[in-house]
């Protein structure tokens, strides 16, 4: 992966659909209701970065995959939203690679091949308009871009004897042409490859360029009941799609 700056962007005239994901099976949040269905404060937590993507100037369209055993909550947090980009949902596979495909099979027939295609992943919920024009901004054809933060303050207090590299976390939402996702997930499908993420297969079966786009740490995953406490306190700097404070 290639490093990036942030900038300003002017995104009109460009496609740009976003395929959110919630189809996790939330085993390490022990709970036997999706945790992408529990509530954040007043909202679940996939409303939060569905908000988000339906009020960007930029996104054209919202594609959801779901698991088929949460159509129901689906059904019912979407009923009383009024999402104007939402163009509705596909029941994914079982796996995230599986359920990604899903989501760009569902759009395929809709969209031209340059349109832009942020993959989201809804246990994310402080998404922010800041990152979208940033990954925008790297997305052409044969390049994309992915967020992702240093580790390597946070590892070195943990273990100071690590004293060289450069350790990164990726995040979502990462962001790519769509033919050359589905150029690549063709392949992939043809090798039953199965990624952890969108850029592993982009890497794996394609030459696009990955560019890294500084992220916040604060898009944080929803991934333990622990981290619902910690997302409580996050939105007290949050709103709107943006944070009210800069991050120390």
């Amino acid at each position: 992966m290639h490093e990036m700056g942030q900038s300003s962007f002017n995104n009109s005239g460009r496609s740009i659909v976003a395929i959110v994901l919630a189809g996790g099976s939330g085993t390490r949040f022990s709970d036997e209701v999706n945790k992408v269905y529990v509530p954040l404060a007043d909202r679940t937590v996939i409303e939060h970065s569905l908000d988000t993507l339906d009020a960007n100037p930029s996104v054209q369209a919202i594609q959801v995959v779901v698991r088929e055993q949460d159509v129901g909550l689906w059904e019912e947090v979407s009923a009383r939203r009024a999402w104007h980009k939402l163009i509705g949902h596909v029941v994914g596979g079982g796996t995230r690679h599986d359920s990604e495909w899903a989501g760009l099979q569902a759009i395929a027939p809709h969209f031209a091949a340059e349109t832009v295609v942020l993959m989201h992943d809804a246990a994310r919920p402080f998404l922010t308009h800041e990152l979208i024009s940033g990954l925008v901004q790297a997305t052409q054809p044969g390049q994309g871009g992915v967020p992702a933060h240093s580790l390597r303050a946070d590892v070195l207090a943990d273990d100071p004897s690590l004293t060289t590299g450069n350790l990164v976390t990726v995040q979502t939402p990462q962001a790519f042409i769509l033919g050359d996702l589905l150029d690549a997930y063709s392949r992939a499908l043809d090798s039953q490859f199965h990624a952890v993420d969108t850029s592993q297969t982009i890497e794996e079966f394609s030459d696009v360029r990955v560019m890294m786009i500084p992220s916040d740490p604060r898009n944080i995953k929803i991934t333990r009941k622990a981290d619902l406490d910690t997302a409580q306190d996050l939105l007290l700097e949050f709103a709107n799609g943006q944070w009210l404070v800069d991050h120390p």
